[in-house]
């Protein structure tokens, strides 16, 4: 169940990450 809260987790900081404009790596 951990492993699902932080698949939840890295999936939402994922999209964060993309969405930000400044994140062009």
């Amino acid at each position: 169940m951990s492993l699902n809260v932080t698949q939840s987790k890295r999936s939402v900081i994922s999209r964060f990450r993309t969405g930000l404009p400044n994140n062009n790596d």
